[in-house]
């Protein structure tokens, strides 16, 4: 499952990366909390959840992104800005990316400030 997770990074990655936006790093974790993507775009440090499915799922991707989800995220992008980020802290902004297959390949429907995690004050 991991392989096909990273595929869809892979993907959504070169998106990105076709858009002016600087991959820092790529499944960032901690207990209790994953990050798909960390990219900075012009001044904003970004956290992307990555979804994918197979055409005909019966919904959009981006559903998956569940309020669960969204904590969990929250935890590890705290963490990382703690890390990383003592002074000059940057504008944070929490996008997703859905890889869909259609019959011409795969669509990526990007959103950002998709979300955003309750009780994390950034």
């Amino acid at each position: 499952m991991r392989k096909v997770g990273d595929y869809y990074e892979e993907k959504v990655c070169e998106y990105l990366i076709s858009r002016g936006y600087k991959i820092l790093e790529r499944n960032f974790s901690i207990k209790g909390g994953e990050v798909d993507i960390i990219a900075k775009d012009k001044n904003d440090l970004v956290f992307i959840e990555v979804k994918a499915r197979r055409k005909d799922f019966g919904y959009s991707p981006l559903e998956a992104v569940t309020p669960k989800k969204i904590n969990r995220i929250g935890k590890a992008a705290l963490m990382y800005v703690k890390k990383n980020f003592k002074e000059d802290m940057p504008q944070i902004r929490f996008d997703a990316a859905a890889v869909s297959e259609t019959e011409d390949g795969e669509k990526i429907e990007y959103v950002e400030n998709a979300f955003c995690p309750q009780g994390y004050f950034f």
